[in-house]
Parts: C-alpha cells; sequence; structure tokens
C-alpha cells in the first residue's frame, strides 16, 4: 500500500482529522522519526490497556514482543527511507503484560519539505483470527503425521509380531537356555516398538468410536490401582479429589488413554515424594477434568509447543503422549489447557456438559467428530 502523503502546511488540523475518524478505526497512533508515541487514540486504553499519557514519548519497540523487534524495526527504518511501509503482523505486549497479535499499517506524514516527519499507524487486533490459524495449521500437521505413519505402521508391525513369535519360540528351548535372558530383552524390546506403534496408530487414524454417558468419576476410581501402582514405583502419591458432576458423553477407552496419559506425564515430571492430585469438578457449561503436578513447571516459551507431535522435553520421550491427549480432547469437543508456575503443572479437559441438550440433537447434529 502506498504511504499517504500528508503535507502539515495543508492540514494544520492534523489531530482533529485524527480524532474524526478515530471512531472507525480500531488502532490510531501517531510516531515520530525515531519511533516515539506523539498521539494514541481512546482505543489504545480499551484493547491495549494504555492510558494516551502512559505512551506518549515512549518508544514505540519497547512494547514489541523481542521475536518480533529485529523485523519491525528493519520495516520501521525502511519506510522511512522510501516513505512506504508495508502491512505487518506483530505482537504488543498490552497494560497486562500478555501479547496481542496487531495487523499494522504505517502511512508516512511529511512536513512542508517533503520530509517524513512522523508515521501514523493503523492497527486491528488479530489476535483471534490468528490463534484460529495457528490452531488450523496444528490440525493440519496432525493430519499430515497421521498420513505418514498409518502408511508404515501396519508394514512394520507385521515383521515385528513375526519376530516376536520366533524369539519366543526360541526362548522354550532348552538348550538356549542359557541365552534366554537376552532373547526375553529382545522381547521386551519389540513390545516396546510395538507399544510406539500404537501410540501412532492411536494419533494418527482418524477411526470410529462408540460414545456413550459414562460417570467420569467411576472411570478415574477404576484406573486409581493402576496408576496408584504406577506413582508407588517413583516414590510419588496421588490423591483423588472427585466433585459432584453430570455423566458426560464419551467413548470410555479413549478417555481412559487420556487419563493415564495426563497421570504418567504428571508423575514423570516430579522428582521422589511428589504428590500428584487429580480433580474432577463442574464448572458452568463444563465438566473439568485436571492433573496437578508438583515439578518444576514448563518454560513458558515451550507451552506453545506443548502437544505437537514429537516434541518432547524428556530424554528418552516420544512426544507423542500429549499429542494423543490433545487429539483426544478434540474428538470429544473438549479444551486440553495447560497452566504452570515454578510450583508445577496443571493439565486440564474441559468437557462440555451436554446433560442439558437433548441426546437426539447431539447424534443428528453428529457433534462429535469421530
Amino acid at each position: 500500500m502506498n504511504a499517504v502523503n500528508l503535507k502539515l502546511t495543508k492540514l494544520p488540523n492534523l489531530d482533529s482529522i485524527i480524532h474524526s475518524i478515530i471512531s472507525d478505526m480500531s488502532l490510531i497512533c501517531m510516531v515520530s522519526v525515531e519511533g516515539k508515541y506523539e498521539y494514541t487514540g481512546k482505543t489504545h486504553q480499551s484493547i491495549l490497556g494504555y492510558k494516551p499519557e502512559e505512551l506518549i514519548n515512549r518508544s514505540l519497540f519497547e512494547f514489541i514482543h523481542p521475536d518480533d523487534f529485529v523485523m519491525v524495526k528493519s520495516l520501521f527504518k525502511n519506510g522511512l527511507a522510501s516513505g512506504e511501509f508495508k502491512k505487518i503482523k506483530l505482537r504488543y505486549r498490552c497494560g497486562n503484560d500478555n501479547y496481542l497479535y496487531l495487523e499494522s499499517q504505517g502511512n508516512a506524514v511529511y512536513d512542508e519539505n517533503n520530509r517524513v516527519n512522523g508515521v501514523v499507524f493503523v492497527s486491528r487486533d488479530v489476535t483471534a483470527t490468528t490463534m484460529m490459524e495457528n490452531e488450523l495449521a496444528r490440525i493440519g500437521q496432525l493430519k499430515n503425521v497421521g498420513q505418514l505413519t498409518a502408511g508404515l505402521v501396519h508394514e512394520i508391525r507385521n515383521p515385528i509380531t513375526t519376530v516376536r513369535g520366533f524369539l519366543q519360540m526360541l526362548g522354550s528351548n532348552e538348550e538356549l537356555k542359557p541365552y534366554r535372558d537376552y532373547l526375553d530383552l529382545m522381547i521386551r524390546e519389540l513390545d516396546s516398538a510395538n507399544y510406539l506403534i500404537t501410540d501412532y496408530l492411536s494419533m494418527a487414524k482418524d477411526k470410529e468410536t462408540d460414545f456413550a454417558w459414562q460417570d467420569l468419576n467411576l472411570l478415574t476410581r477404576s484406573l486409581y490401582p493402576v496408576l496408584d501402582a504406577e506413582a508407588l514405583l517413583g516414590d510419588h502419591k496421588i490423591i483423588l479429589d472427585l466433585g459432584d458432576i453430570n455423566e458426560i458423553f464419551i467413548n470410555s477407552n479413549q478417555i481412559r488413554q487420556l487419563i493415564v496419559n495426563l497421570v504418567n506425564n504428571g508423575l514423570e515430571s516430579m522428582g521422589p515424594g511428589g504428590i500428584l492430585t487429580i480433580k474432577t469438578a463442574s464448572l458452568a457449561d463444563n465438566i473439568v477434568f485436571s492433573v496437578e503436578d508438583q515439578g518444576s513447571g514448563i518454560d513458558p516459551d515451550i507451552i506453545s509447543k506443548i502437544g505437537l507431535p514429537f516434541f518432547t522435553t524428556k530424554e528418552q520421550g516420544t512426544g507423542l503422549g500429549l499429542s494423543i491427549c490433545k487429539n483426544i480432547a478434540a474428538r470429544h469437543q473438549a479444551d486440553l489447557k495447560i497452566e504452570s508456575s515454578k510450583e508445577g503443572s496443571i493439565f486440564s479437559v474441559w468437557f462440555k456438559d451436554f446433560k442439558a441438550i437433548n441426546y437426539d440433537s447431539i447424534k443428528e447434529n453428529k457433534i462429535f467428530a469421530v
């Protein structure tokens, strides 16, 4: 987009012009050639959380996300030199220290000598659409992984099954008794590979699922003996804090897998003596299942990557456990949320409370993506 050549000699009432159009703009401001704010509209307070007096004479660049700083600085410099500013998307730090995505277009302001004397930026909040685009990209990544792995795992599984069978047969041979420990080790390694393949399939296969009304508390209690035994191996303790909740419309096998994966993830994050709390609660129109650990927390810079296929911070992790959880949650129209601090992390799954919805409408509208 070409720059708007505003001659200050012809527009002495620039400030009043800005005021007259501001109601039609999401965000509008004017900065000097040094990048310092000279004017900001009221929407900077309502959207970004800054009063005009909090921004005037401060540098625009101190509010830019560190990862976007070099790009924004470079485009600003190039725009001053050419008089033309490219439309850009950037992350801007708000008054509450959170970042919003802004789409911003700069327009050069010229003085009576036809020199760039400042820049008017017109911006809009595109956080919602950007987050949606990121989520669609993530889903596309899952589908790509699914297409790649689903075509390979079956061919891999068949020879594994054959080799395992012959190893078992050799293990029963008395002449090979001295080597039985080695044979058992090979079988265990094959089983480990087979479990990994099962995880691939669970994430990749868009399979039909059987949904039914289930008591999430009952399902959790049925898994407790197995989960508690796993916890004891690492000198951990599991506490159940199950609230009064409605039944939810789920596939019990998939939700069992989700619970086991979330609990194992929490246990692996803690040192000896750590306590893991499993909670259920009814909040507004949601049934919330959460796993709270006492680990060291998750670096804020990588939280957005948690759940991506093959992304892991563990030395021996596959990066599939939480990816599978996100996939299962998506199949149930649920959201997997992560909260983390130095005291630990909370992984929660927010299921919609469909008890208020007629069951026939659920089937008719195909609410669940199976």
